[in-house]
């Protein structure tokens, strides 16, 4: 048999791969002589000194396939039985493709893609002013008798009534219209002076943040005055003491006040007032709002929950929702903008919020608990959440994984557990819009095609006659407006 004849080097003896007794490979005749002035510190300055020396004395790298070619080639030489198709004298370098691992942060806006969300335009308040006021000096309420430019005369156009509720941040009220048609409202009375259990140690900046917050809630009403699943805005005034803002009065009392009394919801209408929930969102979302506390307290049934006034009414009207309180939301510049301050209720707060990083995927994460929680009565990681503290709740929130073998999702149907599933995925980007999710087949399978068609083309009222009587429940919850 012919020889074997070996091509890795064109400077290698034929007969052995390295030489002599000590392994190393012998050097070529034309690089035995050192140029004046080596060294081996000259030559480890960088990898390109090395790189360059070693061409010169090796002579160019050659490529693996390469050398193989030559192998193959000289063999077929020495053989003469192997056609051996030639390989190419140059190798193409083909890029590798490696998975892209998409950060929890959205991406940055970049001019091509950012996107500005129409709107009224916004009053531009200056309350820098009132930075150096100081919220524990007694003449301070005296400095604030006119700060917002909102009319002064609600006794004159309105009659106010009982009081409804009061919550730590104000009180709600019953009011009806003067102008002949007596219709009745509620009414909102908001202390220009924040409240002992909101203030806290941030120096001089507290009391005009808290005003920009006023202002900021009013003007999320405002947008949102075409906005069927939110409480209509219907006007705002000011007094010396408080900012009182006038809107549509549910008579139902709140969804917590329902899970409270009655127990966790049935299937259908909690797949109707999550619907209800994400039409909200789509809504707001759409003009650049970030919800930021959807939680049942925040959602109160338009008409009243008596066995007598929901045989009257058609199964979507009679469990019909609405979002009473804005103050936690916040009004983006563009679809790309990031939030990068904590805000809304603990329990409820989406990972990427935890993280200080987030965008209105937040509000899905929160309405995915809002879910568990309607089919349940209780919150996915813990039995009863406040026997945590608030780093407990949130590592809960980062690490956990929701749980269905719990005896009561026995009667759950899949489609609705697979709905949570979504919504409470920790990545925001895999999480559905509130829009895509509408199209969840789990709402047309427990709703029904008519009860869809009918939330869409239906309005719902946004005023009650005089002779429709108050809830005791709408007494009980109204706070929840506070």
């Amino acid at each position: 048999m012919a020889s074997v004849v070996c091509a890795m080097s064109p400077h290698k003896a034929p007969t052995a791969r390295f030489g002599g007794a000590s392994g190393k490979r012998p050097l070529s005749p034309k690089t035995t002589t050192v140029e004046p002035g080596f060294s081996r510190a000259k030559a480890a300055r960088s990898f390109v000194d090395r790189k360059a020396l070693f061409q010169t004395r090796c002579g160019p790298p050659q490529s693996l396939a390469a050398r193989v070619s030559r192998t193959i080639a000289a063999n077929h030489t020495a053989r003469g039985d192997i056609n051996v198709p030639q390989m190419p004298t140059t190798m193409v370098q083909v890029p590798v493709k490696r998975p892209i691992v998409e950060a929890w942060c959205p991406e940055e806006p970049s001019a091509t893609t950012t996107t500005a969300f129409p709107s009224v335009p916004r009053p531009a308040l200056s309350l820098n002013q009132y930075d150096s006021l100081d919220v524990d000096d007694p003449t301070t309420p005296s400095k604030l008798k006119k700060v917002f430019p909102f009319a002064r005369n609600l006794q004159d156009r309105f009659e106010v009534g009982q009081e409804l509720g009061r919550g730590s941040f104000g009180s709600v009220r019953l009011c009806r219209s003067k102008d002949g048609n007596k219709q009745l409202l509620a009414v909102k009375s908001l202390p220009k002076m924040p409240p002992k259990a909101a203030r806290s140690a941030k120096g001089p900046t507290q009391l005009s943040t808290y005003l920009s917050k006023l202002e900021a809630e009013v003007y999320t009403m405002e947008l949102l005055r075409g906005e069927r699943m939110a409480v209509r805005h219907k006007d705002c005034f000011e007094d010396d003491t408080h900012l009182h803002v006038v809107m549509e009065l549910c008579r139902g009392g709140s969804l917590q006040r329902r899970l409270n009394v009655e127990g966790a919801l049935n299937e259908r209408e909690a797949a109707l007032t999550v619907f209800s929930v994400l039409r909200f969102l789509e809504g707001c979302h759409s003009r650049g709002i970030v919800y930021r506390d959807i939680k049942p307290e925040n959602f109160m049934y338009v008409h009243a929950q008596s066995a007598e006034a929901v045989k009257k009414l058609s199964f979507h009207k009679a469990h019909a929702v609405k979002a009473v309180d804005f103050g936690q939301a916040i009004l983006l510049d563009s679809e790309c903008a990031v939030i990068n301050r904590r805000s809304g209720t603990p329990a409820y707060m989406a990972p990427e919020v935890i993280k200080q990083c987030y965008g209105a995927k937040a509000d899905m994460w929160c309405t995915g608990m809002l879910l568990y929680q309607l089919l349940s009565n209780r919150l996915p990681f813990w039995a009863n959440v406040h026997d945590h503290d608030l780093k407990s709740v949130w590592t809960s929130i980062l690490h956990s994984e929701v749980d269905f073998q719990d005896n009561l999702w026995e009667g759950i149907s899949d489609d609705a557990k697979e709905v949570i599933t979504m919504l409470l995925q920790k990545e925001p980007k895999l999480r559905p819009s509130a829009g895509a999710l509408q199209k969840h087949p789990w709402f047309q399978k427990t709703l029904g095609q008519d009860v869809l068609d009918q939330i869409l083309a239906d309005a719902l009222p946004q005023a009650h006659s005089a002779l429709e009587p108050v809830s005791a429940a709408s007494r009980h919850t109204a706070a929840a407006a506070c």
